[in-house]
């Protein structure tokens, strides 16, 4: 297995673990920096990724991540980004999270009924975790 495709695909099983409640530092840097929708916006570190996702496995207890596309590389010079990432080992995906709305989530009430969350994540990698994650 190529060095890519084993990062990836760690990268991936880490993704997939933290429904299952475990601890967001299995794939994510002790620094992550995580930018999501409102009312998530930008966490820093492990602590508050972990609070993310208590928040949401409260609320959708058997949810499940749903991959279409998972794609990984090292990324080209471009100028139209404000930072240098050439070179930079990048990991993304588009996905949804699929479970029962069980709980109120941000004072909307629960349906009892299946909701899809549509997801796109471009993820860098340092060290095989996570260290930078846009999520949309």
């Amino acid at each position: 297995m190529s060095h890519l495709l084993q990062i990836k695909t760690e990268i991936q099983n880490g993704l997939h673990t933290l429904l299952k409640g475990n601890c967001a530092e299995t794939c994510y840097h002790k620094d992550a920096r995580l930018w999501g929708s409102h009312p998530f916006n930008e966490l820093h570190g492990v602590d508050q990724i972990n609070n993310l996702w208590e928040i949401l496995l409260k609320c959708f207890p058997d949810m499940e991540r749903r991959d279409s596309i998972f794609v990984g590389g090292y990324n080209l010079s471009d100028e139209r980004n404000q930072r240098d990432i050439t070179g930079q080992l990048m990991i993304a995906s588009i996905c949804h999270y699929q479970g029962t709305f069980r709980e109120s989530l941000f004072g909307i009430p629960p349906t009892h009924g299946v909701i899809h969350l549509r997801s796109s994540e471009a993820h860098t990698i340092e060290t095989v975790k996570v260290f930078i994650s846009p999520l949309y």
